[in-house]
């Protein structure tokens, strides 16, 4: 809806911060904004949703990341 909108822009915003600092390896602040982009996701998208999806997996990356390198694939 309409309504959601700007929670939507938002928790996209929070995602690809996560995303970004993941990339750069500073875990910390990709957890945080991962954290919150799920936290609105889970608010504005109904269970299994691909964007509470993607917010999961990146968190599970995050949490998994070794030294490794991961291929992010959305």
């Amino acid at each position: 809806s309409n309504a959601n909108t700007p929670q939507i822009l938002l928790a996209t915003h929070l995602f690809n911060q996560g995303r970004y600092h993941f990339l750069q390896l500073e875990r910390a602040q990709a957890i945080i904004h991962t954290h919150q982009a799920l936290r609105h996701f889970y608010q504005v998208y109904p269970p299994g949703h691909l964007k509470i999806a993607q917010g999961l997996t990146l968190l599970a990356l995050i949490h998994d990341y070794e030294g490794n390198v991961t291929i992010m694939l959305f």
